[in-house]
């Protein structure tokens, strides 16, 4: 709602300047043959800028933003799952095959090294020992009950979740891209525009069963504060490289005006659209290779609005 309303003031002191201007144009139109070499010269000069004040952009939520050299990551969307750490899971089997005299622990059950999961009475010996924990972690799975008897079977699945595994699956387009050690930032589903919930390399790299054209990236990430569940669904972008740039902007600020890509150079309450050849881009941002020089300040946010108040104030100009 404070978007919209910022819209609307800027739109309401638009159309007033412009009316404004139009008065005065009107006014001075007996004047026009005298002054007709320099209204042609105010004419090219507002062709390709706009006086905005500097407390109405801010109330429009127009900002700007200085142009710099930076590092241009070229990067790769994939989709994967997190899953327990492979070393971090435990499967308990009795030592010796007998009779399950008492079970401890339930499922989900968070459980420390040592402690006593079941007792087991040997078939041979009829002595009974303890099943312990060989790890810190939780209870994931249970195939034993009281009263039953035990053979070779997994009884128990235990898992450790400060560190989970990320399998990020990765179709024949991308394979070639994709390496070892390779960086990877990581978000929720459908929220690559939210903040990065964890930051991870490419430990390793397996081969798909064939039934799929996939091969699997795979990343171990730290969770000792356990932010991360495993079995959520994630995206992550891989950068497969980075380049360094002379001028590095944000792409949202780039707008099309008289067929051309440009910026918005801002000096003072003068906002120029300055005409740009753009090179190399990510989802984020573009490399300028000419039109704009390291250290000029441009709009970023709402730079369509400053479009618009420049292609109106031309509008104003035709007569």
């Amino acid at each position: 709602m404070k978007f919209l309303s910022a819209i609307m003031l800027f739109c309401t002191a638009l159309n007033a300047s412009l009316a404004l201007a139009s008065s005065n144009h009107d006014h001075d139109h007996d004047n026009h043959n005298d002054n007709d070499a320099a209204e042609h010269r105010d004419h090219e000069h507002t062709d390709n800028q706009v006086s905005i004040p500097a407390a109405l952009a801010s109330q429009a939520g127009i900002r700007t933003q200085t142009a710099t050299s930076g590092v241009l990551q070229q990067q790769v969307l994939l989709f994967g799952r997190l899953k327990p750490y492979p070393q971090h899971i435990s499967h308990i089997r009795a030592r010796f095959p007998g009779l399950i005299r008492q079970v401890n622990v339930q499922i989900g059950e968070s459980l420390k090294t040592g402690m006593v999961i079941a007792r087991i009475e040997a078939n041979d010996s009829l002595r009974v020992y303890d099943i312990t924990s060989p790890i810190d972690g939780v209870v994931i799975d249970r195939h034993a009950n009281a009263g039953e008897f035990t053979g070779e079977d997994i009884l128990f699945t235990l898992a450790n979740y400060d560190q989970l595994e990320l399998d990020l699956s990765v179709f024949a387009r991308d394979s070639q891209r994709i390496r070892i050690g390779q960086d990877v930032a990581i978000f929720k589903s459908d929220s690559r525009t939210g903040p990065v919930i964890a930051q991870g390399n490419i430990t390793y790299i397996t081969a798909g069963d064939g039934n799929t054209p996939t091969v699997t990236a795979h990343v171990p990430l730290d969770n000792t504060k356990q932010q991360l569940m495993a079995g959520a669904l994630v995206e992550a972008l891989v950068t497969v490289a980075q380049d360094e740039v002379a001028v590095l902007i944000e792409k949202r600020a780039v707008q099309r005006h008289d067929g051309q890509a440009v910026v918005f150079v801002q000096e003072g309450n003068n906002h120029t659209a300055r005409p740009v050849i753009l090179g190399r881009s990510n989802a984020q941002s573009v490399e300028v290779l000419s039109g704009l020089q390291a250290g000029e300040d441009y709009v970023v946010d709402n730079s369509f609005l400053v479009k618009a108040d420049l292609e109106k104030s031309g509008a104003a100009h035709v007569h």
